[in-house]
């Protein structure tokens, strides 16, 4: 980075939203992009990182063709790429900063689509944190606030009155003493009674791949049905590197970055048959 030291990247490390990566000629990075693509960048380049506006969703068909699309670029970027990102041996000192120091949201995960109204609220602890308080909004209001000792919760529900194709906030926050520490707000949009007839419509066709049914609800930000199709696939194809390739985008996508990590280095190992 320009009048930055030079530094290596690891795998799996997040390169955030206006970040300017200064590669050296004969110097190379593979960054596993927003759109759950992999692409290799070589030097000498500045690529600079933005966000991307363009965030028209369409419909379920429109996804679908949007998709697949990504799916075959997916496709045709395999190879040593994906073996550059995962190919120095597993050590476990990658991890040594991983654990989370504010509650990780799991269930509903951040900027997410259901296809029906969640019950249950689950999130990961942290280390010593003895009492978690929950609050879930609509755009306007707080819905309801529950506290709990564990890593979920229900919402009653006749407090969490959820609208098909509505949008919701939630947040979890560590409580000890008089110190609190808060999770990043986690939007979550439920799929309206049409939109949902769409994609079941489009699920049952035998045409599709699991891949392409499972890419279409992450294109859809349905991460519970694409890692749901995805590990059913799994159950019957344990040593499928596309399988796991395709979880390791999906975990990526909600913010799961070590257990992508271990998915990607998983897949590497499935395809050189080790």
């Amino acid at each position: 980075m320009p009048g930055e030291k030079a530094r290596s990247l690891r795998p799996g490390v997040a390169v955030r939203t206006g970040t300017e990566l200064d590669l050296k000629p004969e110097s190379w990075v593979v960054l596993m992009m927003a759109d759950s693509t992999v692409r290799k960048f070589s030097g000498p380049a500045t690529i600079a990182m933005t966000e991307n506006l363009d965030q028209e969703r369409g419909s379920v068909l429109t996804r679908l063709g949007s998709a697949l699309a990504d799916m075959l670029f997916a496709q045709e970027q395999e190879g040593s790429e994906v073996v550059m990102v995962t190919r120095e041996p597993l050590k476990d000192e990658l991890f040594e900063t991983a654990t989370t120091h504010v509650p990780l949201l799991v269930h509903p995960a951040r900027g997410s689509s259901l296809l029906k109204p969640p019950r249950r609220f689950q999130w990961v602890n942290i280390e010593g944190i003895p009492l978690y308080r929950v609050s879930v909004y609509s755009w306007d209001r707080l819905l309801w606030q529950g506290t709990t000792s564990g890593s979920g919760i229900e919402c009653p529900p006749e407090q969490c009155k959820f609208e098909l194709g509505g949008e919701y906030h939630w947040v979890v926050e560590g409580l000890l003493g008089s110190s609190t520490v808060r999770s990043e707000p986690g939007r979550f949009q439920i799929l309206s009674e049409g939109a949902r007839h769409e994609l079941d419509q489009v699920l049952a066709s035998p045409g599709l791949s699991i891949f392409s049914k499972a890419r279409l609800c992450l294109s859809l930000n349905l991460y519970d049905k694409a890692l749901g199709l995805v590990n059913s696939h799994l159950g019957q194809a344990p040593t499928d590197a596309q399988a796991y390739k395709l979880r390791a985008e999906i975990l990526g996508t909600m913010g799961f970055f070590r257990d992508a990590f271990f998915d990607y280095y998983e897949a590497t190992r499935k395809s050189s048959g080790k």
